[in-house]
């Protein structure tokens, strides 16, 4: 193996071991705590196939749609709002043509 790949693999060991060092025990985490650690398990992941293919992964590649039924319900939308706006740009956008 390179002494590159060597190099990356043993700073991903370290950042995992300060991870798991520095989270908090599983009684006291939050989903803001759980989320991080996903998150921090995405990049890892994201460093080991740019290790193994030589070009940093495309973001888009993870990108994945928001959960739409919680936005609406933290923007305190209904389903008949979208509805009637809905109806109502399709009326102005066929009034325009």
């Amino acid at each position: 193996m390179r002494k590159e790949a060597w190099f990356g693999l043993s700073m991903i060991a370290l950042v995992l071991g300060l991870l798991f060092w520095m989270m908090p025990s599983p009684a006291q985490m939050t989903n803001g705590h759980l989320g991080l650690l996903m998150q921090g398990i995405v990049e890892i992941i994201r460093c080991v196939r740019c290790l193994k293919d030589g070009r940093w992964p495309s973001r888009e590649e993870d990108v994945e749609e928001v959960d739409v039924d919680k936005l609406k319900e933290m923007m305190h939308v209904k389903d008949e709002d979208i509805a009637k706006l809905d109806e109502m740009i399709t009326a102005k956008e066929g009034g325009a043509r």
